[in-house]
């Protein structure tokens, strides 16, 4: 029994290095509480698989999106008039200026800009936590224990003073 592990193991750890599916086991889908632990595992997996992939392409679209921002300075330097290749890549301030906008999603419905009148969009999201049944339960454990999620509330504070100073960070080099 233990060499089959051993061996089960060793192929998970294959899979997950080459980057591939688990066979049998659905691609992107959370877990499924209703199944057993290791489903769960084997889904967390394969979720893990698919994000990764969703990574490595976000990745790509942001540097080329970056060399597109840098050829459009580049030529706009050359001639002050001319508008921005894509206007979905920029938005404009209330100053008038154009600015890199990173992070958007897609358009918010009729929302537009109060100062600008550009559109409003929605922003990149990061996707939920995967949680399988032992990691819920772990989870409430710990709140009933310590009767707050005091680690979690800190996190997200962090979480959110690194955002800021990403945002400035960037900003401040397109500027």
């Amino acid at each position: 029994m233990v060499l089959f592990w051993s061996r089960v193991v060793a192929e998970l750890r294959r899979v997950w290095s080459e980057g591939l599916y688990v066979a049998g086991i659905p691609m992107d889908e959370i877990p499924d509480l209703n199944s057993c632990l290791l489903y769960q595992q084997l889904q967390v997996i394969n979720c893990c698989v698919s994000r990764k992939r969703r990574q490595a392409i976000a990745t790509e679209s942001l540097d080329s999106v970056m060399r597109e921002v840098t050829t459009d300075a580049a030529e706009s330097a050359s001639s002050k008039d001319m508008l921005p290749s894509s206007p979905i890549l920029y938005a404009r301030i209330s100053t008038g200026e154009l600015v890199l906008r990173l992070g958007a999603d897609c358009p918010c419905s009729n929302l537009t800009m109060l100062e600008t009148g550009e559109p409003v969009y929605s922003p990149v999201t990061q996707e939920a936590p995967l949680l399988t049944e032992d990691l819920i339960k772990e989870t409430e454990e710990f709140v009933l224990r310590t009767g707050s999620v005091g680690a979690g509330c800190s996190q997200l504070l962090s979480d959110m003073q690194a955002f800021k100073l990403q945002i400035l960070v960037v900003f401040w080099k397109i500027s």
